[in-house]
């Protein structure tokens, strides 16, 4: 958080991390086990008080591990 003070931009921008636990053996990388975090990014992204979402399913145009 003292970085975002520094930055002048404490309280505008602020990281949210999230742990996911997924069944024994299942990928945390598969498809199936991305889809909450998908939804959680699109859900995040149409609230008109989110600027921007950067995550794993949102790397930038075309480098998503998920594609629309």
């Amino acid at each position: 958080m003292q970085t975002l003070e520094a930055m002048g931009v404490a309280n505008i921008i602020l990281p949210v991390r999230m742990v996911i636990e997924l069944p024994e053996g299942q990928s945390a990388v598969s498809a199936a086990s991305l889809r909450g975090p998908r939804a959680l990014s699109d859900s995040l992204k149409a609230d008109g008080r989110v600027a921007q979402v950067r995550s794993l399913v949102d790397l930038g145009p075309g480098m998503g591990i998920l594609e629309h």
